[in-house]
C-alpha cells in the first residue's frame, strides 16, 4: 500500500496561503494528463469572495465543491484533492472528522494539499492545522509583512474581539510581526 503525501501551506492572514495552493492546483492540472485525477473543496461556509471558487487576494481563482460534509467518493477516486481554508473544517462549520477523511484520501493512494490559518488573532493553535502539520510530508511555512515592513507570522483582529471563527478580510485583519500583534493584544 502507497500512502499519498499530504502537503500543508499555513500562516497569517494576507502570506499567500491560497496563492500557493492554487500555484499546486494549476501545477497538477497542467501536467496531470487526466484532469479528472484532480478535485479541489473549500468550506460551504467561507462566501467572502466566491460560493464555488477559491479567490486569490491578487485575484487568481479556481473552480472549487463548496463541502460542509465529507464525501466518502473521493477516497481512491483522485491522485490529487485540495482543501483551502481548513481551520474552517471543524464543527460547526463541517460536519465530521476531517483529519480522518485526509487519512482516509492519503491511505488510498491520494495526494493531500491543504491552506489555512495556523493560528488565530488570540495566538492560539487551530487544532485541526496544527494535527494536519504534525503529519504533513511537507510544510510550507508563510509569513505576511507587518506595517513596520518586518515578516509578519501572527494576524490582528482589527475589531479587538469577536467569535474564534469569523470571516473576513482587510476589513477586519491584518497580518502583524510578534511585536504589534502583542500591542494590539495589550489594548
Amino acid at each position: 500500500m502507497k500512502y499519498g503525501l499530504l502537503k500543508v501551506n499555513c500562516g497569517p492572514m494576507f502570506a499567500g496561503k491560497s496563492e500557493s495552493l492554487v500555484r499546486d492546483i494549476l501545477f497538477q492540472t497542467y501536467f496531470d494528463a487526466d484532469k479528472n485525477n484532480v478535485c479541489v473543496f473549500k468550506p460551504s461556509f467561507d462566501t467572502r469572495f466566491a460560493r464555488e471558487e477559491i479567490v486569490t487576494h491578487n485575484g487568481k481563482s479556481v473552480q472549487a465543491i463548496p463541502i460542509k460534509n465529507p464525501d466518502p467518493s473521493v477516497i481512491g477516486e483522485f491522485e490529487h484533492v485540495f482543501f483551502d481554508e481548513v481551520q474552517f473544517f471543524t464543527r460547526p462549520q463541517f460536519d465530521g472528522d476531517f483529519l480522518g477523511w485526509v487519512r482516509e484520501i492519503r491511505r488510498g493512494g491520494g495526494n493531500v494539499y491543504c491552506s489555512g490559518l495556523d493560528m488565530d488573532a488570540q495566538g492560539n493553535s487551530f487544532e485541526i492545522t496544527a494535527a494536519l502539520m504534525a503529519e504533513s510530508t511537507e510544510v510550507n511555512r508563510l509569513t505576511a509583512r507587518c506595517r513596520c515592513g518586518a515578516p509578519a507570522t501572527r494576524t490582528v483582529r482589527l475589531s479587538g474581539s469577536g467569535p474564534r471563527l469569523e470571516l473576513g478580510d482587510a476589513d477586519k485583519y491584518e497580518p502583524a510581526c510578534l511585536t504589534h500583534w502583542a500591542e494590539a493584544q495589550d489594548t
